[in-house]
């Protein structure tokens, strides 16, 4: 994304925080900022910007990534984009070695944090489960190989017939998919 367009994106959600943006920074400079040092997720329908979500993931020491800025147009609330722009935050964290992603934004905002939380740890714990799922299959398949290579021998020396090497191809086959 560039400056401009994000700079244009923050000056349209402005008035919706307690207090405005503006009056807290220059939102031209917040975004060169973002740009330059946080990691950020876009949602666009058609050419039009109406989703950002910011985290800075550059604590190597905790591995903590702290998400300072989630944004949704009016016009694409209600269905569930910013869930979406926080699973993909996560990912993008996770990738960058970060363990975890703490929210930070305004006290007079509790609601909206505590729904940003819920839905984060939510995607949080599906990517954890998609790679917990990943590790047990690259598992699954490593023992249906190690089950081939087994019955092979066996079908060699005599003590297993063609079919258990069949059986356990079979199984790998079912394994990899």
């Amino acid at each position: 994304v560039a400056q401009p367009e994000l700079a244009a994106f923050l000056r349209r959600l402005d008035a919706e925080f307690d207090p405005p943006l503006s009056t807290r920074t220059d939102i031209g400079d917040y975004a060169t900022k973002m740009i330059a040092k946080a990691t950020l997720a876009v949602a666009r329908q058609g050419d039009q910007l109406v989703g950002v979500v910011a985290a800075y993931c550059n604590d190597t020491s905790s591995k903590i990534a702290y998400m300072t800025y989630l944004g949704v147009a009016p016009e694409a609330r209600g269905g569930g984009l910013g869930g979406r722009l926080v699973a993909e935050m996560i990912r993008l964290a996770t990738q960058q070695g970060m363990r975890s992603l703490d929210l930070q934004t305004d006290a007079d905002r509790e609601a909206a944090s505590r729904k940003a939380a819920r839905e984060a740890q939510q995607a949080y714990a599906g990517v954890m489960n998609g790679l917990a799922q990943i590790s047990a299959l690259d598992a699954a398949v490593d023992a249906g190989q190690n089950a081939v290579k087994g019955n092979q021998a066996g079908y060699k020396l005599g003590i297993k017939v063609n079919f258990d090497v069949l059986n356990a191809q079979q199984q790998l086959y079912t394994a990899r998919r």
